[in-house]
């Protein structure tokens, strides 16, 4: 009996929808109703329907997953989920009915993508809306279906191919798409930030905007789609997603060889210098200095591979270490600076150009992390032990200095250049009590304590700043804690803490490492406060340096490889000053000082051969 009623059912609910549904295609030039069609195509047969109409391309990105059909998924909804948590999200379908707008499955044969489509969006015919606002969602199974049954006769077409996996290709082509003619542009305006570059949330959007809903509901996260004139989109797509499945996975492998390199150069050096090989250890000291900028260089070298990337930071170690200089302090000091204002400048000119060089190269990949745009945590330390470090070693004046650190924390944080809230935290941590410490001529725990009120309210300027951006760090996190209060705060640390931690596991050694660093920060920032052996410019860039990178391994969800880069920086300014020769202005301190407490009576932990960890949402 129940299997009768349900036929009934739907046998009454497909006779309704073909009377409203048929007639609206037949009246549709002599009314105002507006149809917007959803199709989603095998990725060979969407590429056919591309080159035949004038659509404007993208590549659709879902960042917590490559497969394509995850993708698809997320069209039925109108926001991602809160910090990767399950949870209750609007269904784009209710925010589309909400509006006054109807649901419709299209003409075309049934299959397993129409049944996924239709669970996603619910279509109905409720006679309490109208029906001049339409979506109707299909899934042809080729072009010629497609053109068959007048997919290109609706007001717009949003078409999203599906293969193995992201970037699919989007489409979206306005009327009159029954036109033939080639792609017409590339899509833009979407919430990455960066041209061509589209998420399931921009989609949603653009159906709203399509449908003449002017207003986006908040629950809505993307922003309406449009068109941006080129001359071969297609192309330029390709070579695009090329690029993006290029760069898919070097950056866990890149970072593992820079901190291994960083951390063995400074084993390396300071074991010389233990037992009298000042020379040598000043030689090695100084290749350490070349890592960060080899790290910088190795970015653009076009391979997909690692390996190949990291011997460019190995060969500015063995470029450094060739080095005879007179002063090596202040010189190294200098390239240390620079390198890192030259980085801060290629960060700003690429907000300028979000779409190519450099931002493809220095800022995160869109397939892997919902950083669109903006700095990961290693350039990011780059940045801040540059100017922290380096520049006061390099002799800035305070009001110099002081300008400087306001640039490099707007960087840092700005929602479309930096967009990392957290490294706006740990670089004004170090910034502030070296500034505070230089104005006054001494180090002091209070000093610390004012530079931790500084930091945090930084930080929370750089969270604010973002705060609309549904997708960015800064902008969840900020929608996160506005809803959930105290408690949500406590849950972003904790998980972020977690994310640190699996890092660190996944890392061979990665516990005995984290425990070596947190003993010599601890000895480093003792020295920065209380020593009086050594120039007092040294003690405080050491000490902020130490302070940045203590803040990092704590506070960032992949601190172990910030809170490294940091503390072998700082670790080596140490060096340097300890292994300053006659002419450079600087006395030798006492050497054993800032290790005294490291491993002692024990062998220091040794490097070991760095696995390949998982890599981080950063």
């Amino acid at each position: 009996m129940a299997s009768i009623r349900a036929a009934a059912i739907s046998l009454l609910a497909a006779a309704a929808l073909s009377m409203i549904f048929v007639p609206a295609r037949t009246a549709l030039a002599q009314t105002d109703q507006n149809v917007v069609a959803l199709v989603v195509m095998p990725e060979e047969e969407a590429l056919k329907v591309f080159a035949s109409h004038p659509f404007a391309l993208g590549l659709g990105v879902y960042p917590e997953s490559r497969d394509a059909s995850q993708f698809v998924t997320e069209l039925g909804y109108a926001s991602p989920r809160a910090s990767g948590r399950d949870g209750v999200r609007t269904r784009l379908a209710d925010v589309i009915r909400s509006l006054d707008s109807q649901v419709f499955v299209g003409p075309g044969p049934d299959s397993n993508l129409i049944r996924t489509l239709t669970e996603l969006f619910r279509p109905s015919l409720d006679a309490r809306i109208s029906t001049r606002r339409i979506l109707e969602i299909s899934a042809p199974p080729d072009a010629e279906t497609f053109d068959r049954v007048g997919l290109p006769a609706r007001d717009s077409v949003i078409l999203v191919s599906i293969g193995e996996r992201t970037p699919v290709l989007v489409g979206v082509c306005d009327s009159p798409c029954r036109l033939r003619g080639p792609p017409s542009g590339i899509l833009t305006g979407s919430i990455t930030r960066r041209p061509g570059i589209v998420t399931p949330y921009d989609i949603g959007a653009t159906i709203l905007d399509r449908l003449d809903i002017s207003r986006q509901p908040p629950s809505v996260a993307g922003d309406p789609l449009r068109r941006e004139s080129a001359d071969d989109p297609a192309e330029r797509l390709d070579s695009l997603a090329r690029r993006l499945e290029r760069d898919d996975s070097y950056a866990p492998g890149l970072a593992a060889t820079t901190v291994t390199l960083g951390v063995v150069t400074i084993f390396l050096s300071y074991g010389l210098f233990r037992r009298g090989r000042r020379e040598a250890a000043l030689r090695v000291a100084q290749g350490a200095v070349f890592i960060l900028p080899g790290w910088a260089l190795s970015l653009f070298v076009p391979t997909g591979r690692w390996q190949l990337r990291g011997l460019v930071v190995l060969g500015g170690v063995l470029f450094g270490a060739s080095l005879r200089i007179r002063q090596p302090l202040r010189t190294m000091a200098k390239v240390g600076l620079v390198s890192a204002l030259a980085f801060l400048v290629l960060n700003a000119v690429a907000s300028l150009n979000p779409g190519g060089e450099p931002g493809l190269s220095i800022w995160a990949n869109p397939l892997v992390s919902w950083r669109f745009f903006g700095l990961a945590n290693v350039p990011a330390a780059i940045i801040a032990s540059g100017v922290v470090i380096w520049g006061v070693l390099a002799g800035l004046t305070l009001p110099v200095f002081a300008v400087l650190s306001v640039l490099a924390a707007v960087v840092t944080g700005a929602p479309t250049v930096g967009a990392n809230f957290v490294g706006v935290l740990t670089f004004a941590f170090g910034a502030a009590a070296v500034t505070i410490a230089l104005q006054r001529r001494r180090t002091n725990l209070s000093q610390v304590a004012i530079a931790g009120v500084i930091s945090v309210a930084a930080f929370a300027l750089a969270l604010l700043a973002d705060a609309g951006s549904p997708v960015s760090h800064g902008g969840r996190a900020a929608q996160k804690i506005s809803s959930g209060g105290l408690s949500a705060a406590w849950d972003l640390i904790e998980g972020r803490l977690r994310l640190n931690w699996e890092l660190i596991r996944d890392f061979t050694g990665g516990v005995l490492w984290v425990i070596g660093l947190v003993i010599s920060l601890g000895v480093l920032i003792n020295w920065g406060l209380h020593t009086e052996k050594g120039p007092f410019p040294g003690r405080v860039a050491v000490l902020g340096g130490a302070l940045m990178a203590f803040a990092s391994l704590v506070l960032e969800d992949s601190g172990f490889y910030s809170g490294a880069v940091l503390w072998f920086v700082t670790a080596d300014a140490w060096l340097l000053i300890a292994l300053a020769g006659e002419g450079s202005g600087v006395s030798p301190p006492d050497p054993d000082a800032p290790f005294a407490g490291v491993g002692a009576g024990t062998k220091p932990p040794q490097p070991g051969a760095a696995r390949r960890p998982r890599s981080s949402p950063d």
